[in-house]
């Protein structure tokens, strides 16, 4: 991974919008080695549903989709929203409204969602990101990652089949147990009331 601690990288405390280029410059190179895609989005005059709001995506968030570039995928907020999946629409954007809208700041932008490839798969990602906000914390830019997290989701759901196979079978052999245990006990009455028959006819049959 790329060094970024180099002071001279550093820009200048008083240029605010360098200072977002930098902090954009580590997020990416950090996320490139977990093999995390970004996206930013300048916001204009604190509004996040402007129309001439610069949005941008990562060429990585691109392959991850299939897509190969802004022709295909333009740097578009609907690029992005027109292929989450219809059950899961309306919740992330929700979210993301909430955390823009949130002037103290404290309404996280985390979550999971589902999102149509370019062949017309949907994949799980983890998406996540961060506002810079001005005064009153009005928003200027947010930044964020998404991570594909659908072999993590597959995996799940085996071991949760698995486990559910097992806790089936734990059970109907429990049901087993418990039936064996039934029988046993009905034979029980029924074994010592023969040996007392048996050894009453003994009995009987010497006293003659």
């Amino acid at each position: 991974m790329p060094d970024i601690k180099n002071d001279d990288m550093r820009p200048d405390k008083d240029n605010a919008l360098a200072a977002i280029e930098y902090d954009l410059m580590k997020y990416k190179l950090t996320g490139d080695a977990l093999g995390i895609a970004h996206w930013d989005m300048e916001v204009i005059d604190g509004d996040p549903i402007n129309p001439n709001n610069t949005f941008t995506w990562s060429p990585e968030f691109r392959r991850m989709l299939g897509f190969e570039g802004k022709e295909d995928f333009p740097d578009l907020l609907s690029s992005w929203s027109e292929r989450l999946h219809p059950e899961d629409k309306n919740r992330v954007l929700w979210a993301f409204a909430s955390h823009l809208m949130d002037r103290t700041g404290k309404t996280p932008y985390d979550l999971e969602y589902r999102l149509m490839t370019k062949n017309g798969e949907y994949r799980h990602f983890h998406a996540f990101g961060t506002t810079m906000r001005g005064k009153e914390g009005v928003p200027q830019r947010v930044a964020g990652g998404v991570l594909d997290i659908s072999e993590k989701r597959q995996m799940q759901e085996q071991m949760r089949d698995i486990e559910e196979r097992i806790q089936d079978k734990m059970a109907a052999g429990r049901s087993r147990k418990r039936g064996q245990e039934c029988f046993s006990g009905d034979d029980e009455p029924r074994n010592a009331h023969a040996a007392e028959r048996d050894n009453w006819h003994d009995r009987y049959r010497k006293a003659l």
